[in-house]
């Protein structure tokens, strides 16, 4: 069986992808490509190509562009999720970007994991590096945006996608029979952190229009209902 061609982020100019810094480094000396080797092309705005590395310069390659996919245009799925522990706030970064998470806004809220102030850009630096990685391994050619971390009550400033579900233990609603509904528009998930939600940040996000919704009888851990869920909404 031949292998898959190696995927590739990119900044395409007429029909040439750069591939630069630390994709470059990948290719070049981790993958070992070689002019002449077929790649996927991926541009981070839902541009995908088949391309044939052209030439390999010193930290860049170009790639000739052969063949643009098809690809559609995805469907917004914004995970406002509070923050957790730094390992586990990783995976769960990684984990959403493979299941199609558009847009990931960190909450900080009354019982979240804290992030200093003066950390806060490195640690998105460090959450859009993990988001474009996982971009790469699972193909997906559109790369998410992370918000930087922002209280509950900030959320009245963001855009939002007019269907707003919020996970919660004591809801009615259950998330698998709202889900086909929903699946064809634009969707924002509101998850809380452990512990959950303080009662003051349920109303404010009930005021901002969030319809409570519960995975089911068992209480989860915030990584696996937030995942649980995008899965659901795929």
């Amino acid at each position: 069986m031949s292998k898959r061609p190696p995927r590739v982020l990119a900044q395409i100019a007429d029909d040439i992808g750069w591939v630069r810094g630390s994709d470059a480094h990948h290719l070049i000396h981790v993958l070992r490509a070689r002019p002449g080797d077929l790649v996927t092309v991926l541009d981070g705005g839902g541009g995908s190509w088949h391309g044939r590395i052209e030439r390999i310069g010193a930290g860049e390659a170009a790639v000739r562009l052969l063949l643009r996919e098809p690809t559609a245009a995805p469907r917004e799925r914004v995970l406002c999720c509070g923050l957790i522990r730094p390992a586990r706030w990783d995976w769960l970064v990684e984990k959403a970007v493979e299941l199609e998470a558009t847009r990931i806004v960190p909450l900080t809220t009354e019982r979240s994991h804290r992030v200093p102030a003066a950390l806060a850009e490195a640690k998105r630096a460090r959450w859009e590096k993990l988001a474009r990685a996982a971009c790469k391994q699972s193909g997906r050619p559109d790369l998410p945006r992370i918000d930087a971390p922002r209280a509950v009550a900030e959320l009245r400033s963001c855009e939002l996608p007019p269907a707003r579900l919020l996970l919660s233990a004591a809801a009615g609603a259950v998330l698998h029979e709202v889900a086909p509904g929903l699946r064809a528009g634009g969707i924002a998930l509101a998850v809380g952190p452990e512990g959950g939600f303080t009662p003051l940040e349920e109303q404010q996000l009930l005021d901002l229009d969030f319809r409570p919704v519960r995975l089911g009888p068992r209480i989860l851990r915030v990584e696996t209902a937030a995942l649980a869920a995008l899965a659901a909404l795929l």
